[in-house]
């Protein structure tokens, strides 16, 4: 009988010593339950915010492909002044209920065509002979990749001077 009712020797320590076995273990499931609870909070308060991250990161990995698209299709549709054209098809985006580079892009080529280079019609890359070479620029250039190719400064020089007459 002296195991269940042990009187405490300090009078001031009686609720540290258990009266009863029982009560000392349920006390002691107590604090662990309470150290869980805790630790279970501040998980989940560090898995708001990771979440929180996670959601801002994918939309900055969004945002950078939709960037690069954009700059894509206006380097396509060569656009003289990319920073602006940049600009406006990204306003033109996000006043979209649906999101369409595509179309933001062509939209403001049809709206806005000095941002973007006038193709001529009278020469094109495909001709067998451009109109402003001559042959003195046909020899120049072929000195030039004979320049490269040699890396020889003679063929260099040489090179300079059939420039210079070819102007």
């Amino acid at each position: 009988m002296t195991d269940q009712t042990t009187v405490p020797k300090d009078t001031d320590t009686a609720d540290e010593m258990p009266v009863n076995p029982a009560v000392g273990e349920a006390k002691k499931y107590r604090k662990r339950a309470q150290a869980a609870e805790q630790s279970l909070d501040e998980l989940r308060r560090e898995l708001d915010e990771k979440s929180a991250k996670l959601t801002e990161l994918e939309k900055t990995v969004s945002d950078l492909e939709r960037a690069g698209r954009v700059d894509q299709l206006l380097i396509e549709a060569e656009a003289v002044d990319l920073e602006s054209a940049r600009l406006l098809t990204t306003m033109a985006i996000e006043q979209m209920d649906e999101p369409d580079v595509e179309l933001a892009v062509t939209e403001l080529k049809r709206r806005k065509p000095y941002l973007f280079r006038a193709r001529s019609r009278a020469s094109s890359a495909m001709s067998a002979r451009p109109e402003h070479a001559t042959p003195a620029r046909e020899a120049a250039d072929h000195a030039a990749g004979e320049a490269y190719a040699t890396g020889n400064r003679a063929d260099l020089l040489r090179y300079l001077r059939l420039k210079r007459k070819a102007r």
